[in-house]
């Protein structure tokens, strides 16, 4: 649930403690790039976890016993992309219900928007209005250097778009 919530990779989430969280936000230390992540989640979902470790302390990794529940449905997924798949299943919803990409790509601890944008699963359609509008904000707030990687990102992305 916590994966699912917050974008978090499994051993960021198994990690994770009380004192993690406090007024609505979890954060993750020790995240894959090295940095403090925080990220804000729903007072139901904090107050679940804190009882939980009261009841039952830590969290135990339990990667093993996911694959195998996952293993007795039908989900079919690439080797080494079972709990990984929350990840992006946040991402998607994320911006189904109308999320920023640039605020997503913080949450997901993303380098670049366009790790974001595949991560998102979105239409090609609305990549490109998605990507015009993210240079658009960034324009408004960075320099031309930062701007022009930005334009580099998004032919990259467009290219692989005209090549799937």
């Amino acid at each position: 649930m916590v994966c699912l919530s917050t974008g978090a990779r499994w051993s960021e989430a198994e990690r994770s403690g009380p004192a993690s969280v406090r007024n609505g936000v979890i954060t993750f230390s020790g995240t894959k790039i090295g940095k403090v992540s925080s990220v804000p989640i729903s007072a139901d979902l904090q107050t679940l976890l804190l009882k939980h470790w009261r009841q039952h302390g830590p969290f135990t990794p339990a990667i093993t016993s996911f694959r195998r529940a996952l293993a007795r449905t039908t989900i079919k997924l690439p080797k080494g992309q079972a709990a990984h798949v929350l990840r992006h299943t946040l991402a998607s919803h994320f911006m189904q219900n109308g999320g920023n990409i640039l605020t997503l790509q913080k949450i997901l601890g993303h380098s670049t928007v366009v790790v974001t944008v595949r991560y998102a699963h979105l239409a090609p359609e609305y990549r490109a209005t998605l990507f015009a509008t993210a240079l658009y904000l960034l324009r408004k707030r960075n320099s031309a250097t930062f701007e022009s990687k930005c334009h580099q990102s998004l032919r990259r992305v467009l290219r692989l778009e005209l090549n799937s």
